[in-house]
């Protein structure tokens, strides 16, 4: 099934549920159009909006897709992906950007602590993702791109107070293309809770006001890769912070002359 938002549309909910049954394929496209008349509410700066005062799940036994373009938005409560322990190849996919620079900036916001499992994130293109906390791997693998379109002044951000890249669980984070990632605590793999994360930036920042701990993973591979005029930047950095960690491995390379890729400690 399908719900489609546009020009200005909104739905206030208690609960979303995007592929509830399976072998179903759910799918909300939001869209913030440009009005075609000028007396329509978008002309007034209003654009679509999914309000969700409860959980918004984004795939269940099904797939979901909630898609958010052209400027519109949703903000919720909760947000979950679609739990592994159902034994079904269900995929829950989360698109927040515009199709090119003009569009303005799609969001997500949710107000509680979340934590993603089995699907893929992407933030593109001047759009915002906010949470007020976030778990990536937890309790199945996930994937998140972070990448802007070339637009400097409106670059795609995704921003959480803490941020955890493989909870318990494999996790991806990209951040690319001027792509902007900032946290107040940032930590890569988890052995306490059986989690292996990987950050890979290429030409995209990532900023951390407090500390960055990156411990070492079962797979033993480059836990942080900079590249490409990448940067981090840190108040303060542990590596291989907890005692079980086998390895912990940051790497800068592959910088342009004139710039380069970059780790700063504060």
């Amino acid at each position: 099934g399908a719900l489609r938002l546009s020009n200005a549309g909104k739905v206030a909910a208690g609960e979303v549920v995007i592929g509830q049954e399976p072998g179903g394929d759910g799918t909300v496209p939001l869209e913030g159009d440009s009005a075609d008349e000028p007396s329509a509410p978008e002309a007034n700066g209003v654009a679509s909006l999914l309000e969700v005062n409860g959980a918004l799940r984004v795939g269940v036994a099904g797939d979901g897709l909630l898609s958010i373009t052209k400027g519109a938005s949703v903000r919720a409560d909760e947000l979950h992906f679609a739990p592994i322990d159902l034994g079904n190849a269900q995929e829950s996919r989360l698109f927040i950007g515009g199709t090119d620079i003009d569009d303005g900036s799609s969001s997500l916001t949710v107000f509680t602590p979340c934590q993603l499992g089995s699907g893929r994130l992407d933030v593109l293109n001047g759009a915002h993702a906010n949470f007020a906390n976030l778990d990536l791997g937890a309790g199945g693998t996930t994937d998140v791109n972070v990448a802007a379109s070339g637009d400097a002044e409106n670059p795609a951000t995704l921003i959480t107070s803490r941020l955890t890249v493989g909870f318990d669980d494999l996790a991806t984070l990209k951040v690319e293309a001027g792509g902007h990632v900032k946290c107040s605590e940032l930590a890569v793999s988890s052995l306490d809770t059986g989690g292996t994360g990987k950050i890979v930036i290429t030409e995209g920042i990532v900023t951390v006001n407090g500390t960055m701990r990156v411990s070492g993973d079962f797979q033993q591979s480059d836990n942080v890769i900079i590249e490409a005029d990448g940067s981090i930047a840190a108040n303060a950095l542990r590596l291989g912070d907890q005692s079980t960690s086998d390895s912990a491995e940051i790497v800068a390379r592959n910088g342009t002359e004139g710039g380069g890729s970059t780790l700063v400690i504060l």
